[in-house]
């Protein structure tokens, strides 16, 4: 019962996690089991900070369970039918409240990210930082472009939620993920980044982090935009 309910059966995240579950985030017993592994993560690391609550990536497979179905997202929909965010928020939440009664300094982290990146209109615990994971145009600042329109709206939105807790992981300079003519560029990347990073900071963003991919995947490095 702590594992995803699917086509009626309990399936746990398999070795090949795309063919797995997640875990069922309203169960009272799985949210007392997270916050019970952060807590100890806090007491045995006293210089720690954040502890994230993070699915596993990939295509897994939400649980369908009264409780979950309520907070909405249907699994392989596109769009806000199928956004995970409701029930990430809420259980996250109830992590945070029973991790800041043994640590009321200490953090949970909530991801943003995939089919989970949709705004919600819930307010999030003091003790949440937020992180934002932006997939955005690498010839423009976040501000330009019609590539950056929807990713900025939503950063907009969870920043007005978690202004000063919030960051942004942002998927840099993965080579050919973009293959319009909005985004044709990858350089001069740095420039791009200065104005972007402005923008987040402005936002209350306080924290950025890129992930970039090797060399090798710079198809058309030499371009400029």
């Amino acid at each position: 019962e702590y594992y995803s309910l699917y086509n009626g059966e309990r399936i746990p995240l398999s070795e090949k996690h795309k063919a797995g579950g997640n875990l069922c985030t309203t169960n009272p017993e799985v949210i007392r089991t997270c916050a019970d592994f952060a807590i100890d993560w806090f007491d045995k690391n006293p210089d720690g900070i954040v502890v994230p609550m993070w699915p596993a990536d990939g295509a897994v497979k939400w649980c369908e369970c009264e409780n979950c179905m309520k907070l909405g997202g249907i699994n392989f929909a596109s769009g806000e039918k199928g956004s995970m965010s409701r029930r990430m928020v809420v259980f996250c939440n109830a992590v945070a409240k029973l991790v800041a009664e043994k640590h009321p300094d200490k953090y949970i982290l909530l991801p943003v990210y995939a089919n989970y990146i949709h705004p919600v209109d819930i307010p999030l615990e003091k003790n949440i930082f937020l992180q934002f994971c932006l997939h955005g145009d690498y010839a423009h600042k976040i501000d330009q472009g019609k590539v950056n329109e929807k990713e900025r709206k939503w950063l907009d939105q969870w920043a007005t939620l978690a202004a000063g807790r919030m960051g942004v992981w942002e998927y840099f300079l993965i080579g050919d993920i973009f293959d319009n003519k909005e985004s044709p560029g990858y350089l001069p990347v740095i420039y791009r980044t200065v104005g972007t990073i402005k923008y987040l900071k402005d936002k209350g963003v306080n924290w950025y982090f890129t992930q970039a991919n090797p060399y090798r995947q710079w198809k058309q490095i030499g371009r400029a935009s």
